[in-house]
Formats: C-alpha cells, sequence, structure tokens
C-alpha cells in the first residue's frame, strides 16, 4: 500500500490556483505455481484546484502473466 499528498500553494496575484491533491493505491500479487503470476491493483486519486470542482478517479487493473 502507497499513500501520497500533494499540496502547492501558488500565488493568487499572479492567478494561478491552489492544487491538493490525493493518491491512495494498493496491489497483491499471487503465484500458484512456478511462473504463472495473478495481480490486482486498485488505486484512488483525487485532486481539488481552487476555483474548479473536485476530480475523483478510480482505477483497477488484473493482470496475469506467464513466463517459460
Amino acid at each position: 500500500i502507497t499513500a501520497a499528498y500533494n499540496s502547492l500553494d501558488q500565488a493568487a496575484s499572479a492567478g494561478l490556483a491552489d492544487i491538493r491533491d490525493l493518491n491512495v493505491q494498493g496491489n497483491i500479487i499471487w503465484r500458484p505455481v512456478s511462473g504463472l503470476y495473478f495481480g490486482a491493483e486498485l488505486e484512488y486519486r483525487n485532486r481539488d484546484i481552487k476555483g474548479a470542482a473536485n476530480d475523483d478517479a478510480l482505477v483497477g487493473v488484473f493482470r496475469v502473466q506467464r513466463t517459460f
């Protein structure tokens, strides 16, 4: 599991917006036999830009890998 939070405060007099960004990820990998991998990852993102609507995203990935 990983998480990150970023905050960028910019000068309003320059016409730039403040930004807040949150990102949380988690993944798991299962190897039932040698050379075969199953993996899943889930990520949540939230971006808040002052003066604009919040942007939320939920992203999922499923992976199967076979190596010989």
